[in-house]
Protein backbone atom coordinates (compact mmCIF):
# COMPACT_ATOMS: atom_id res chain seq x y z
CA UNK A 1 0.00 0.00 0.00
CA UNK A 2 0.79 3.69 -0.29
CA UNK A 3 0.14 5.79 3.01
CA UNK A 4 0.00 9.21 3.22
CA UNK A 5 0.41 11.50 5.92
CA UNK A 6 0.12 15.40 6.71
CA UNK A 7 3.36 15.61 7.72
CA UNK A 8 3.55 19.50 9.16
CA UNK A 9 3.73 18.74 12.52
CA UNK A 10 6.04 15.77 11.88
CA UNK A 11 8.69 17.85 10.92
CA UNK A 12 7.72 21.62 12.28
CA UNK A 13 6.34 20.76 15.91
CA UNK A 14 8.73 19.54 18.84
CA UNK A 15 6.27 19.17 21.66
CA UNK A 16 2.23 17.45 20.93
CA UNK A 17 1.07 16.80 17.64
CA UNK A 18 5.05 17.00 16.43
CA UNK A 19 5.84 13.85 19.26
CA UNK A 20 2.67 12.41 17.69
CA UNK A 21 2.98 12.45 13.99
CA UNK A 22 6.87 11.11 14.42
CA UNK A 23 5.99 8.59 17.28
CA UNK A 24 2.63 7.05 14.95
CA UNK A 25 4.62 7.10 11.56
CA UNK A 26 7.34 5.42 12.86
CA UNK A 27 5.76 2.55 14.16
CA UNK A 28 3.33 1.53 11.27
CA UNK A 29 6.98 2.31 9.45
CA UNK A 30 9.09 0.05 11.98
CA UNK A 31 6.20 -2.91 12.00
CA UNK A 32 5.06 -2.54 8.65
CA UNK A 33 8.27 -2.35 6.46
CA UNK A 34 6.68 -3.44 3.16
CA UNK A 35 4.53 -0.44 2.96
CA UNK A 36 5.40 2.76 1.11
CA UNK A 37 4.93 6.26 3.43
CA UNK A 38 5.12 9.21 1.93
CA UNK A 39 5.08 12.79 4.19
CA UNK A 40 3.05 15.59 2.41
CA UNK A 41 5.34 18.65 3.53
CA UNK A 42 5.91 21.90 1.49
CA UNK A 43 9.93 22.22 2.58
CA UNK A 44 10.08 19.19 4.90
CA UNK A 45 13.20 18.64 7.94
CA UNK A 46 15.17 16.08 8.65
CA UNK A 47 16.46 13.30 6.42
CA UNK A 48 14.31 10.67 5.76
CA UNK A 49 15.31 6.55 5.44
CA UNK A 50 13.08 3.85 3.56
CA UNK A 51 10.21 2.77 3.34
CA UNK A 52 9.64 6.42 4.11
CA UNK A 53 9.56 9.08 1.12
CA UNK A 54 9.03 13.18 1.53
CA UNK A 55 6.75 14.98 -1.14
CA UNK A 56 6.88 18.71 -2.01
CA UNK A 57 4.78 20.66 -3.83
CA UNK A 58 5.30 20.07 -7.44
CA UNK A 59 6.35 23.01 -9.15
CA UNK A 60 3.66 26.61 -9.50
CA UNK A 61 2.13 25.40 -6.23
CA UNK A 62 0.99 28.10 -3.72
CA UNK A 63 2.76 26.75 -0.86
CA UNK A 64 -0.41 28.63 1.37
CA UNK A 65 -2.39 27.09 -0.35
CA UNK A 66 -1.30 23.35 -0.63
CA UNK A 67 -1.33 21.71 2.30
CA UNK A 68 -5.13 22.60 2.45
CA UNK A 69 -5.83 22.19 -0.77
CA UNK A 70 -3.66 21.73 -4.07
CA UNK A 71 -2.15 18.90 -2.45
CA UNK A 72 -4.86 16.75 -3.78
CA UNK A 73 -3.72 17.56 -7.37
CA UNK A 74 -0.23 16.07 -6.73
CA UNK A 75 0.15 12.64 -8.99
CA UNK A 76 1.80 11.33 -5.89
CA UNK A 77 -1.58 11.80 -4.04
CA UNK A 78 -3.49 9.93 -6.56
CA UNK A 79 -1.07 6.82 -6.18
CA UNK A 80 -1.87 6.55 -2.66
CA UNK A 81 -4.82 3.98 -0.79
CA UNK A 82 -4.47 5.96 2.49
CA UNK A 83 -3.91 9.11 3.36
CA UNK A 84 -4.02 10.44 7.26
CA UNK A 85 -4.52 13.85 8.34
CA UNK A 86 -2.99 13.52 11.66
CA UNK A 87 -3.88 16.47 13.45
CA UNK A 88 -7.91 17.59 13.00
CA UNK A 89 -7.57 18.30 9.33
CA UNK A 90 -7.92 16.97 5.94
CA UNK A 91 -7.86 19.09 2.91
CA UNK A 92 -10.50 20.56 1.29
CA UNK A 93 -11.66 19.76 -2.28
CA UNK A 94 -12.49 16.84 -4.56
CA UNK A 95 -10.24 13.61 -3.74
CA UNK A 96 -9.72 10.25 -5.85
CA UNK A 97 -12.39 8.02 -5.02
CA UNK A 98 -9.82 5.08 -4.44
CA UNK A 99 -8.40 6.96 -1.40
CA UNK A 100 -9.11 5.91 2.14
CA UNK A 101 -9.78 9.25 4.19
CA UNK A 102 -8.62 8.94 7.94
CA UNK A 103 -7.85 11.71 10.43
CA UNK A 104 -6.69 11.84 13.85
CA UNK A 105 -8.98 14.16 16.24
CA UNK A 106 -7.29 14.68 19.59
CA UNK A 107 -9.77 16.62 21.02
CA UNK A 108 -12.29 19.16 20.79
CA UNK A 109 -11.15 21.62 23.47
CA UNK A 110 -11.71 24.77 21.77
CA UNK A 111 -15.53 23.49 21.86
CA UNK A 112 -15.92 22.85 25.14
CA UNK A 113 -13.82 24.92 27.14
CA UNK A 114 -13.65 28.11 24.06
CA UNK A 115 -12.64 30.95 26.64
CA UNK A 116 -8.93 29.21 26.53
CA UNK A 117 -8.74 30.27 22.73
CA UNK A 118 -9.67 33.65 20.25
CA UNK A 119 -12.27 33.86 18.33
CA UNK A 120 -10.30 33.65 15.11
CA UNK A 121 -8.65 30.34 16.41
CA UNK A 122 -11.56 28.48 17.94
CA UNK A 123 -13.50 29.38 14.20
CA UNK A 124 -10.85 27.94 12.20
CA UNK A 125 -10.31 24.71 14.57
CA UNK A 126 -14.13 24.57 14.13
CA UNK A 127 -14.09 24.69 10.58
CA UNK A 128 -11.25 22.34 9.78
CA UNK A 129 -12.35 19.72 13.04
CA UNK A 130 -15.96 19.65 10.97
CA UNK A 131 -14.66 19.42 7.57
CA UNK A 132 -12.65 16.80 8.44
CA UNK A 133 -14.79 14.64 10.53
CA UNK A 134 -17.35 15.12 8.16
CA UNK A 135 -15.43 14.04 4.93
CA UNK A 136 -13.35 10.91 6.45
CA UNK A 137 -13.83 7.44 6.15
CA UNK A 138 -12.60 7.02 9.70
CA UNK A 139 -11.79 9.66 12.30
CA UNK A 140 -9.70 8.31 14.86
CA UNK A 141 -10.02 9.23 18.79
CA UNK A 142 -7.10 9.19 20.86
CA UNK A 143 -9.44 8.39 23.96
CA UNK A 144 -12.96 6.98 24.33
CA UNK A 145 -13.89 10.59 26.05
CA UNK A 146 -12.58 12.67 22.91
CA UNK A 147 -14.53 10.13 20.88
CA UNK A 148 -17.63 11.09 23.01
CA UNK A 149 -16.41 14.51 22.69
CA UNK A 150 -16.45 14.24 19.16
CA UNK A 151 -20.31 12.82 19.11
CA UNK A 152 -21.09 16.10 21.34
CA UNK A 153 -19.91 18.72 19.05
CA UNK A 154 -19.82 17.05 15.73
CA UNK A 155 -22.72 13.98 15.46
CA UNK A 156 -21.29 11.75 12.50
CA UNK A 157 -21.69 8.07 12.26
CA UNK A 158 -20.67 6.72 15.70
CA UNK A 159 -19.43 3.51 13.32
CA UNK A 160 -17.04 6.31 11.81
CA UNK A 161 -15.28 6.64 15.00
CA UNK A 162 -11.82 4.66 16.27
CA UNK A 163 -10.03 5.02 19.50
CA UNK A 164 -6.49 4.42 19.35
CA UNK A 165 -4.48 5.54 21.94
CA UNK A 166 -1.09 6.92 21.91
CA UNK A 167 2.16 5.30 22.15
CA UNK A 168 4.71 7.06 24.43
CA UNK A 169 7.96 7.47 22.78
CA UNK A 170 10.93 4.62 23.24
CA UNK A 171 13.19 6.89 24.84
CA UNK A 172 10.84 6.80 28.02
CA UNK A 173 11.74 3.09 27.92
CA UNK A 174 15.35 3.16 28.08
CA UNK A 175 16.96 2.63 31.14
CA UNK A 176 19.13 6.23 32.65
CA UNK A 177 22.21 5.38 34.47
CA UNK A 178 21.99 7.04 38.27
CA UNK A 179 25.22 9.29 37.24
CA UNK A 180 23.31 10.56 34.16
CA UNK A 181 20.31 11.75 36.51
CA UNK A 182 23.00 12.96 39.05
CA UNK A 183 24.64 14.87 36.78
CA UNK A 184 21.43 16.18 35.14
CA UNK A 185 20.22 17.42 39.03
CA UNK A 186 23.66 19.17 39.40
CA UNK A 187 23.28 20.97 36.26
CA UNK A 188 19.83 22.13 37.23
CA UNK A 189 20.17 22.60 40.99
CA UNK A 190 17.68 20.23 41.92
CA UNK A 191 19.29 19.43 45.16
CA UNK A 192 15.52 17.99 47.11
CA UNK A 193 13.37 15.72 46.41
CA UNK A 194 10.70 16.96 44.15
CA UNK A 195 7.01 16.75 42.34
CA UNK A 196 7.32 17.30 38.59
CA UNK A 197 4.77 18.69 36.43
CA UNK A 198 5.12 18.21 32.84
CA UNK A 199 2.55 20.48 30.07
CA UNK A 200 2.95 23.62 28.19
CA UNK A 201 2.13 26.57 30.64
CA UNK A 202 -1.36 27.54 28.95
CA UNK A 203 -4.39 28.44 31.92
CA UNK A 204 -6.24 25.06 31.04
CA UNK A 205 -2.82 23.04 32.84
CA UNK A 206 -4.09 24.88 36.28
CA UNK A 207 -0.39 26.00 37.12
CA UNK A 208 -1.84 28.54 39.21
CA UNK A 209 -4.17 26.08 41.51
CA UNK A 210 -0.91 24.08 41.85
CA UNK A 211 1.25 26.77 43.04
CA UNK A 212 -1.64 28.45 45.70
CA UNK A 213 -1.63 24.41 46.99
CA UNK A 214 1.94 23.98 47.02
CA UNK A 215 2.00 27.04 49.44
CA UNK A 216 0.38 25.46 51.73
CA UNK A 217 2.12 22.11 51.34
CA UNK A 218 4.33 21.22 54.91
CA UNK A 219 7.62 19.83 53.96
CA UNK A 220 9.84 22.43 52.98
CA UNK A 221 12.54 19.88 52.02
CA UNK A 222 9.92 18.66 48.91
CA UNK A 223 9.82 21.05 45.64
CA UNK A 224 8.26 21.49 42.37
CA UNK A 225 9.22 21.48 39.37
CA UNK A 226 7.50 22.45 36.32
CA UNK A 227 8.79 21.82 32.67
CA UNK A 228 7.17 22.34 29.05
CA UNK A 229 7.09 24.49 26.19
CA UNK A 230 5.67 28.51 26.73
CA UNK A 231 2.23 29.47 26.52
CA UNK A 232 -0.09 32.21 27.58
CA UNK A 233 -0.18 31.53 31.48
CA UNK A 234 3.76 31.53 31.85
CA UNK A 235 4.20 35.49 32.81
CA UNK A 236 1.33 34.51 35.28
CA UNK A 237 2.97 31.49 36.66
CA UNK A 238 6.35 33.47 37.19
CA UNK A 239 4.34 36.32 39.28
CA UNK A 240 2.78 34.23 41.23
CA UNK A 241 5.66 32.10 42.42
CA UNK A 242 7.26 35.58 42.84
CA UNK A 243 3.96 36.83 45.07
CA UNK A 244 3.51 33.59 47.04
CA UNK A 245 7.37 33.91 47.86
CA UNK A 246 7.80 30.33 46.16
CA UNK A 247 11.30 30.85 44.19
CA UNK A 248 13.45 28.53 46.57
CA UNK A 249 10.87 26.11 46.25
CA UNK A 250 9.75 26.07 42.31
CA UNK A 251 11.59 25.63 39.57
CA UNK A 252 10.81 26.44 36.14
CA UNK A 253 12.60 24.20 33.27
CA UNK A 254 11.08 25.75 30.02
CA UNK A 255 11.43 23.96 26.68
CA UNK A 256 13.20 21.23 27.64
CA UNK A 257 15.10 19.05 24.90
CA UNK A 258 13.26 15.90 24.79
CA UNK A 259 16.73 13.53 25.35
CA UNK A 260 17.03 15.76 28.78
CA UNK A 261 13.25 14.94 29.47
CA UNK A 262 13.59 10.96 30.10
CA UNK A 263 15.99 11.98 32.84
CA UNK A 264 14.09 14.62 33.83
CA UNK A 265 11.18 12.14 34.34
CA UNK A 266 13.97 9.95 36.51
CA UNK A 267 15.17 12.45 38.36
CA UNK A 268 11.95 13.29 40.03
CA UNK A 269 10.00 11.61 43.30
CA UNK A 270 6.45 11.70 42.15
CA UNK A 271 4.56 13.31 39.28
CA UNK A 272 1.72 15.57 39.69
CA UNK A 273 -1.27 16.28 37.01
CA UNK A 274 -3.52 18.94 37.87
CA UNK A 275 -4.63 19.78 34.58
CA UNK A 276 -8.56 20.70 33.60
CA UNK A 277 -8.77 19.54 29.95
CA UNK A 278 -6.63 16.98 27.68
CA UNK A 279 -7.94 14.64 25.15
CA UNK A 280 -5.16 11.96 25.86
CA UNK A 281 -2.44 13.68 28.25
CA UNK A 282 1.13 12.02 26.89
CA UNK A 283 3.12 13.07 30.46
CA UNK A 284 0.72 10.83 32.26
CA UNK A 285 1.73 7.86 30.06
CA UNK A 286 5.00 9.22 30.25
CA UNK A 287 5.42 9.19 34.55
CA UNK A 288 4.16 5.36 34.22
CA UNK A 289 6.65 4.22 31.95
CA UNK A 290 9.30 5.82 34.05
CA UNK A 291 7.54 4.13 37.59
CA UNK A 292 6.38 7.51 39.14
CA UNK A 293 3.68 7.93 41.61
CA UNK A 294 0.92 9.78 40.03
CA UNK A 295 -1.78 12.04 41.34
CA UNK A 296 -3.86 13.90 38.69
CA UNK A 297 -7.07 15.33 38.48
CA UNK A 298 -10.25 13.28 37.85
CA UNK A 299 -11.04 14.37 34.47
CA UNK A 300 -13.04 11.46 32.80
CA UNK A 301 -9.69 10.61 30.34
CA UNK A 302 -6.97 10.70 32.65
CA UNK A 303 -9.25 8.08 35.15
CA UNK A 304 -9.97 6.50 31.50
CA UNK A 305 -5.93 5.87 30.64
CA UNK A 306 -4.68 5.81 34.25
CA UNK A 307 -3.58 2.82 35.80
CA UNK A 308 -5.77 1.90 39.70
CA UNK A 309 -2.31 2.38 41.19
CA UNK A 310 -2.68 6.49 40.70
CA UNK A 311 -4.27 8.51 43.20
CA UNK A 312 -6.63 11.81 42.29
CA UNK A 313 -8.53 14.54 43.05
CA UNK A 314 -11.10 16.35 42.53
CA UNK A 315 -10.63 19.61 40.23
CA UNK A 316 -12.46 21.96 42.46
CA UNK A 317 -10.64 21.26 45.73
CA UNK A 318 -7.81 22.76 46.92
CA UNK A 319 -8.03 20.65 50.24
CA UNK A 320 -8.16 17.50 48.87
CA UNK A 321 -5.11 18.21 46.50
CA UNK A 322 -2.85 19.01 49.01
CA UNK A 323 -4.07 15.82 51.30
CA UNK A 324 -3.16 13.84 48.08
CA UNK A 325 0.22 16.07 47.70
CA UNK A 326 1.07 14.52 51.28
CA UNK A 327 -0.34 11.31 50.47
CA UNK A 328 1.54 11.01 46.98
CA UNK A 329 4.93 11.82 49.23
CA UNK A 330 4.38 8.63 51.13
CA UNK A 331 4.79 6.20 47.93
CA UNK A 332 7.84 4.80 46.32
CA UNK A 333 8.66 4.07 42.88
CA UNK A 334 5.66 1.88 41.10
CA UNK A 335 5.78 -0.75 38.39
CA UNK A 336 3.10 0.39 35.44
CA UNK A 337 4.52 -2.47 33.12
CA UNK A 338 1.44 -4.51 32.95
CA UNK A 339 -0.96 -1.52 32.96
CA UNK A 340 1.07 0.06 29.98
CA UNK A 341 1.26 -2.65 27.24
CA UNK A 342 -1.50 -1.85 25.93
CA UNK A 343 0.01 1.96 24.74
CA UNK A 344 3.34 -0.11 22.96
CA UNK A 345 4.47 1.08 19.71
CA UNK A 346 3.73 -2.47 18.39
CA UNK A 347 -0.01 -2.18 19.24
CA UNK A 348 -0.62 0.90 18.28
CA UNK A 349 0.67 -0.03 14.91
CA UNK A 350 -1.10 -2.91 14.15
CA UNK A 351 -4.00 -1.42 15.41
CA UNK A 352 -3.54 1.55 12.76
CA UNK A 353 -2.57 -0.62 10.23
CA UNK A 354 -6.39 -2.62 10.44
CA UNK A 355 -7.53 0.51 10.36
CA UNK A 356 -5.34 1.86 6.96
CA UNK A 357 -6.14 -2.43 5.15
CA UNK A 358 -10.05 -0.77 5.70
Amino acid sequence: MNIGFDAKRFFHNQTGLGNYSRDLVNAVATFFPEHHYLLFDKKGGHELHSPLELVLPSSGKNPFLWRAKQILNEKAFHKLDVYHGLSNELPFGNYPSHVNKIVTIHDVIFKSHPQNYSFIDSSIYHIKTKHAATIADTVIATSKFTAQQIQLYYPIEPSKIKVVYQACNEIFIQAVTSSRVQAFKEKYKLDNPFFLYVSSFNQRKNHLFLLKTFKKYPNPNHHLVLAGSLGDSFEAVNKLIADLDLSKRVTILPNVEQHELTVLYHAASWFVYPSIQEGFGIPLLEAMTCHLPILASNIPVFKEIASNEVLFYDLQKEEELLNQLITLSEIDKIDYSSHIQQYSKESIAKQLMTIYQG
